[in-house]
């Protein structure tokens, strides 16, 4: 990984989830084709915490191998979300590439009133279910089954769900032998 050329703008979304989380998003230019993997990694960990509630990125990327046009190319936009212990003390966030950085102040009034933010029907919760005779409708069925309990219920809420994966489980000390279902609603 390394940093992209420049970095170009930067987006801060409150996500009302329960805990509310901090989307950062941010574009670059990286300075051949080619590029590919990109990620906004954070500049701290837990025995390097942010100082000041300043909280630092690099955009980076996987550069090409080989023969690539000589040619500014965008990263698109790229994602963080921290968590809500994180979320609690953030007052800027910068992110650096390799020719300069940006950064943007933050206040949870101006991001909520200015700024997407995720409406209760876009929280995403997971499920998996589990059928030892390998029947889809089973496993789907225990997955629905298995969600966490709708934050937000209303009598004639229409709730969709999309299969993640479709696994199996076999062998082991148990014996296991069945089918699992992963999915999001």
């Amino acid at each position: 990984m390394k940093k992209v050329f420049s970095v170009d703008s930067i987006k801060l979304a409150l996500n009302k989830s329960n805990p509310p989380c901090l989307v950062v998003t941010a574009e670059g230019t990286a300075n051949t084709s080619g590029w590919s993997g990109f990620t906004l990694r954070p500049l701290w960990n837990r025995s390097n915490p942010p100082v000041n509630g300043v909280y630092s990125f690099a955009l980076e990327g996987v550069p090409p191998t080989g023969i690539v046009q000589q040619v500014l190319t965008p990263t698109g936009p790229v994602s963080h979300t921290l968590t809500y212990g994180e979320t609690k003390d953030v007052r800027k966030v910068v992110v650096y590439a390799a020719s300069n950085s940006q950064s943007v102040e933050y206040n949870e009034k101006n991001a909520t009133d200015s700024l997407l933010s995720a409406s209760p029907d876009a929280i995403t919760q997971t499920g998996v279910g589990y059928s030892d005779n390998w029947d889809l409708a089973d496993a789907f069925r225990d997955a629905i089954k298995n969600l966490p309990t709708d934050p937000y219920p209303y009598p004639d809420k229409l709730q969709q769900y999309r299969i993640v994966s479709i696994e199996a489980e076999v062998g082991g000390f148990v014996g296991l032998n069945r089918m699992k279902v992963t999915i999001e609603a």
